[in-house]
């Protein structure tokens, strides 16, 4: 066994900022006995190589037989890391006649049951040699190995972190300057500054410019060091305007950094040229991508018409696997039932200028906009139905891409495309509230100069018209469902005639023309009957039923929305089960009985919720701030009040007449009960609150009033026993043989009956007046 001469590490010429999670999680790894490769992934810029030297600095003591750091970057030939190693060890005299084996052996040998740290440097052009460093740990039984590389070795022993980028700000709730300064990207981008301009400070006038620029890089060290650099020239809110483009922006570096790190696109680039030339294709066409993709969105890029082969499914998961290895792709953390990928912005800039200079990207835009609109007309049929929920988190998912592929649609002149998309997408754009976007992108597709198929021109003018109703342009809505209604009946589409009667009886009651409405609503859901169907009838029934509520006859209101939410549950359509309890609520409100109404608007309050429904959420918790107003409980009126307003504002919706009438009079009513400053204090504390504090406030129990006389079928005490007894609804329906939704009616029949308004509520007051 032979003691090495002790190596002095290589010392960076700037402090390594932040990372000390990393440093610590990474020297927790290789504390662990199990682990003696670990390899550092990550693409270039990401900082391997700073986080290996500082854990190295950090684990002097845990290896008394020494750190050493091998440099490989200049290593082309994978049978010269050997070599490299003892170089790096300080063994002068290894003989080379024998070939690797021979200098495996000698190594061996020499560092025997040292405990020792042996730090690789960048691998990844010499991955053949990973067999070398395996058969190396085989005999050498105190050995670890630190590996920095952009792609995994891919051994049995290997061990990975890959190394994540800088922490980020949030963008949407900036934190103070105080708190600002120590995240880490942002404590990257300050400190690299004021090495160039001694007076650089983070200010109240920068500071969002910075984070943003910070967010835009993507938290990637090189890339904030580089735009750093520029503040020179660039103050940060002159140098955010000029990051569309990214590369050329991120150039120069110390002399004394390796030369593909002086400029970013030399670092991606040196990560491109090992690609195979089947990996360049991909990596150049995923560029299409934008905010990530599934992996079922792959094979869509390889559908063409000019003779090209087309991989196979498993080549193109291969081909993905081995992209994701390199570090050219990352797992999104956000990803739940499908697993997806997307590229850092700097390296699908790169990617991009790769896909022009092939001249692919016109055909690659084709494709992609090809598999969106499948996406978006399946998305359309499933958006009433058991998967609503699902299709419209996909959707918000993929909004990035589907306005992509809007805009090539539209600058291509591919009008049909544009159109079938925009008329699969308007019911999504309505529910999340994208109302302007969504009637930008159809009065792009009706300008004049655009010519339309008279069927698809129809659908057009029907999701624009529902648009603009929602923003309070009664007039334009008017004139494009007018145009649509005679599109539609001329081209004897009876199913489309009455979808825009329905829209058209929406027109008259947002008017306040209750009577036209009632008139509307009445010949859309005969209509949809006659056809049989349930999807056109919910909606007919459910708007029906507001034009007569609106004109007091609420036992007639309450009868359409009963029938409404059987068959929407029959459907499982989530968004009309929600309106129609939420109008039930409403109802029960307006009557007076609040414990009623609470429960039925808490239950729609939460089915929004899962939709992502912001208008509805913005309108239900308004009319649960007037329940809580009715029932003495004015400041958490005013806080919803508040919360409720500023989603409103921000999706740039109104109320119509009749809405607005009854939002006045609960909003009176809570306003009377306090002082003026105190009620708007209130206020405006609502319209900071987060989501989350809100729901919980508007859901959260009314005081149960006394009930002395209350009488439960034996069905209902059933029902009520296994519910206390612990069991979900699920369990309770399989137990006693019934539908979910059954147990469901039972359990609220109950509350109501007993003067409760929550599963919790309903056990302690089944104990305690000895019902079970």
């Amino acid at each position: 066994m032979t003691s090495f001469p002790t190596q002095r590490l290589p010392s960076p010429a700037t402090p390594l900022i932040g990372r000390e999670k990393e440093v610590a999680d990474v020297r927790a790894l290789l504390g662990r006995a199990a682990v003696r490769l670990l390899t550092l992934t990550g693409p270039g810029g990401i900082g391997k190589t700073r986080l290996a030297l500082a854990v190295c600095e950090a684990e002097g003591g845990e290896f008394p037989d020494g750190v050493y750091y091998v440099p490989l970057a200049q290593v082309a030939d994978s049978s010269l890391v050997l070599p490299a190693v003892a170089q790096g060890l300080g063994v002068r005299e290894v003989s080379t006649s024998g070939g690797k084996s021979s200098i495996r052996a000698q190594l061996q040998k020499l560092i025997g049951r040292q405990k020792l740290l042996l730090v690789l440097d960048n691998f990844e052009q010499v991955i053949a040699a990973a067999t070398d460093i395996a058969l190396l740990l085989d005999g050498c039984p105190n050995l670890k190995v630190l590996v920095t590389s952009r792609e995994g070795l891919h051994l049995s022993a290997e061990y990975q972190y890959p190394v994540p980028p800088l922490a980020l700000p949030d963008l949407q709730n900036l934190p103070p300057l105080s708190f600002l300064a120590h995240i880490e990207a942002v404590r990257l981008f300050v400190t690299r500054a004021l090495a160039v301009l001694p007076d650089f400070a983070l200010t109240g006038n920068n500071a969002l410019a910075i984070a943003s620029i910070c967010h835009r890089l993507d938290g990637l060290p090189l890339a904030i060091e580089l735009a750093a650099a520029r503040v020179r020239l660039l103050p940060p809110i002159a140098m955010l305007a000029r990051l569309e483009r990214l590369l050329p922006l991120l150039t120069g570096g110390s002399v004394d950094t390796p030369a593909r790190h002086r400029t970013l696109r030399a670092a991606i680039a040196w990560s491109y040229d090992l690609l195979e030339p089947g990996e360049q294709q991909m990596f150049r066409r995923l560029t299409i991508f934008v905010g990530g993709f599934t992996l079922d969105a792959v094979p869509a890029l390889y559908m063409s018409d000019d003779g090209e082969r087309q991989p196979s499914l498993e080549d193109i998961l291969q081909t993905l696997a081995s992209l994701l290895d390199k570090s050219l792709l990352r797992r999104s953390p956000t990803a739940t039932e499908q697993d997806r990928l997307y590229m850092l912005a700097t390296i699908r800039e790169y990617a991009r200028e790769q896909l022009v200079a092939n001249n692919e990207e016109e055909a690659v835009k084709r494709a992609h906009a090809a598999y969106y609109l499948a996406l978006a007309e399946e998305a359309e049929i499933e958006m009433i139905g058991p998967h609503e929920p699902a299709w419209l988190a996909r959707l918000e998912q993929e909004h990035d891409n589907l306005r992509a592929a809007l805009t090539w649609a539209i600058d291509s002149a591919n009008l049909e495309m544009g159109a079938r998309l925009a008329t699969s997408l308007w019911g999504f754009w309505l529910i999340h509230g994208y109302i302007s976007e969504g009637r930008r992108w159809m009065d792009s597709l009706l300008a004049p100069e655009r010519i339309l198929p008279p069927a698809l021109r129809g659908r057009v003018l029907n999701g624009a018209g529902r648009l603009a109703l929602r923003q309070g342009d009664y007039a334009a809505a008017e004139t494009m469902l007018q145009t649509s209604l005679t599109i539609r009946h001329n081209l004897a589409d009876t199913r489309g005639e009455m979808e825009v009667l329905a829209n058209l009886g929406l027109a008259a009651i947002y008017q306040d023309d209750l009577v036209k409405a009632q008139s509307y609503f009445e010949r859309s859901l005969s209509g949809w009957r006659l056809l049989g169907d349930k999807r056109g009838m919910v909606i007919a029934l459910n708007r029906l039923g507001l034009a007569l509520r609106y004109q007091g006859d609420f036992n007639a209101a309450a009868k359409l929305y009963e029938e409404c939410k059987t068959l929407a549950g029959q459907l499982h359509a989530t968004y009309f089960i929600a309106a129609a309890l939420h109008n039930l609520g409403q109802m029960e409100h307006h009557r007076g009985n609040d414990i009623r109404a609470h429960s039925l608007l808490a239950e729609s309050l939460v089915l929004v919720q899962q939709l992502g429904d912001r208008p509805s959420i913005s309108q239900f918790l308004a009319d649960m701030a007037g329940v809580w107003a009715t029932q003495g409980q004015p400041e958490r009126s005013a806080l919803l009040f508040g919360a409720s307003q500023v989603l409103r504002d921000n999706m740039g919706v109104i109320m119509y007449q009749a809405q607005r009438r009854a939002y006045e009079q609960d909003v009176a009513y809570g306003a009377a009960q306090l002082d003026a400053a105190t009620w708007e204090a209130a206020w405006a504390r609502g319209r900071l609150m987060s989501l989350d504090d809100v729901y919980a406030i508007a859901v959260e129990d009314l005081p149960s009033p006394p009930r002395d006389n209350f009488d439960l079928t034996a069905r209902e005490l059933e029902v009520l026993r296994l519910l206390v007894a612990g069991l979900t609804y699920a369990q309770i329906a399989e137990q006693l043989l019934l539908s979910f939704h059954t147990v469901h009616a039972h359990l609220r029949t109950s509350y109501s009956k007993m003067g409760v308004t929550s599963r919790g509520q309903a056990a302690r007051f089944a104990i305690e007046h000895g019902l079970v």
